[in-house]
């Protein structure tokens, strides 16, 4: 379950009102990790699109690759697609503050991904377009009225909370929240992840240990009897932990390698489809969706070969979706969906 989250539109005609705003020039560090998340997420959407076997103890084992996805790609991007989200709310309602009326901007905006996450859910019933949009409406829009460290306080303490609720959709919103927080808070933490690898090194060393702790935790943990309501309860609690720590670890070594000799491989492969975020997940959809009627034929099934089809399916589609996203914005500059996107956000505001 995942979907995009837009670090903010462009900034609105300076016709608009205006009032004294940070910075908003494109952080490549966001784009570049988007779109290492949404690669991550397209591994795991791909086998329940085609509805191949749900996740058991005993396929796991006997799958070697589905096992690999479990422990290091399921429920470890689905949590950066989230607080990518809340850090874009952020943005886009520091740009929002030129506009006479900024909630009604963000109210457009969430009201639109509602309508685009309902037209998924037909698709992809697993899909969380339609839990941000509802998440932001519910949670983020009213914290536009609160101060700043209390923005990000509230992220701080939510987000352990939702463990003990199984994360999930509780995760979710708990992320947007702390990603609203980082970003609409005192500190400008998007400008942080773009200029400080040593902070973000730090936090490596940390969330790194902790993470492989949090894989055998869920490894130990996994529940085995689907009629134990405890070991159930447990194996999400101790899962939606994991999940959030190897995902801070993820973050952190993306924007360590983006400060090594890696730099400009990671933004010509990454940052097209995190830029594209939103149009290169709903078409991923609609690519797997078409072949499905032809699943059998490509070998796409809950066998480890199938697994491995799987695997060669998701960097078909990335690599195109990658050079078609490089090649649309140097013709428009925006993805189609982004783009209208940002006129819905911003209409009547000019």
């Amino acid at each position: 379950m995942a979907t995009p989250a837009t670090a903010g539109a462009p900034s609105p005609p300076d016709s608009r009102p205006t009032t004294p705003t940070r910075s908003r020039s494109r952080l490549v560090s966001l784009d570049v990790v988007r779109g290492v998340a949404l690669a991550g997420i397209l591994f795991v959407n791909i086998p329940p699109m085609l509805g191949l076997a749900e996740y058991s103890p005993g396929t796991t084992a006997a799958n070697p690759i589905r096992a690999g996805l479990d422990l290091l790609v399921q429920q470890r991007f689905f949590p950066i697609f989230s607080l990518l989200f809340g850090i874009g709310f952020g943005l886009m309602w520091t740009s929002a503050q030129r506009a006479a009326r900024p909630r009604v901007v963000m109210l457009r905006r969430l009201l639109f991904l509602l309508g685009l996450g309902i037209l998924h859910t037909m698709l992809q019933p697993g899909e969380a377009l339609l839990i941000y949009a509802i998440a932001g409406l519910v949670f983020a829009l009213p914290l536009t009225w609160a101060r700043p460290h209390v923005r990000l306080w509230i992220g701080i303490v939510v987000v352990p909370l939702s463990f003990l609720l199984g994360g999930g959709m509780m995760l979710a919103a708990a992320l947007i929240v702390l990603g609203f927080g980082l970003a609409a808070g005192p500190y400008d933490v998007p400008h942080l992840m773009d200029t400080r690898p040593d902070l973000a090194r730090r936090v490596a060393l940390i969330a790194w240990p902790l993470g492989f702790l949090g894989i055998g935790a869920q490894w130990a943990t996994r529940a085995t009897d689907p009629y134990d309501d405890l070991q159930i309860i447990i194996a999400f609690i101790v899962s939606a932990a994991a999940g959030f720590v190897l995902a801070v670890a993820y973050i952190a070594t993306v924007l360590i390698l983006l400060h090594t000799r890696l730099r400009e491989a990671l933004i010509r492969a990454f940052a097209p489809l995190g830029r594209m975020a939103l149009t290169n997940y709903l078409s991923a959809t609609l690519i797997v969706m078409s072949l499905k009627p032809w699943a059998g034929d490509l070998w796409l099934d809950s066998t480890t070969r199938g697994f491995v089809m799987v695997l060669v399916l998701a960097v078909v589609i990335l690599v195109a979706q990658s050079l078609l996203s490089a090649w649309w914005l140097r013709l428009r500059g925006q993805g189609p969906l982004e783009w209208l996107w940002r006129e819905v956000t911003w209409w009547g505001g000019r």
